[in-house]
């Protein structure tokens, strides 16, 4: 209940344009070199996973890679789009990769940084393992 109140919250925040003084932009995954410097939000683009439909779970990893000035850093959250689960904080130093595993329901991606810096988001895919 805490965590979905705290998704909600989370969301509303990200997502509110005229009450904060910075618009949050809301970008798509994948998406790479995107510049970022406050908070950005990511969400898949909804392609629709084949997987899901013959009964096989594939294992993903939800990638965030971040690039800007030595010392620069990001705060990730990962979080599901059902309000079910919130991974993180993270924080990711520019040059450094973090990989998360995922299940196979959609996540979107939270990063605030107060450096300018630039991210790449994807997703990616491992064997498929039938009916786990």
């Amino acid at each position: 209940m805490k965590k979905a109140l705290f998704i909600l919250l989370l969301l509303g925040f990200v997502s509110s344009s005229g009450v904060f003084a910075q618009k949050v932009p809301t970008y798509r995954i994948p998406s790479y070199n995107q510049p970022v410097c406050g908070l950005a939000n990511f969400i898949p683009s909804f392609s629709g996973d084949p997987a899901s439909s013959n009964g096989e779970k594939e294992k993903r990893s939800q990638n965030i890679a971040v690039h800007g000035t030595s010392g620069s850093y990001a705060i990730v959250w990962i979080y599901s789009l059902d309000g079910l689960d919130i991974l993180g904080p993270y924080t990711v130093y520019a040059g450094d990769t973090l990989s998360v595993g995922i299940d196979d329901r959609e996540w979107g991606v939270t990063i605030w940084s107060a450096f300018n810096i630039e991210v790449d988001v994807w997703v990616s895919g491992g064997a498929k393992t039938p009916g786990k």
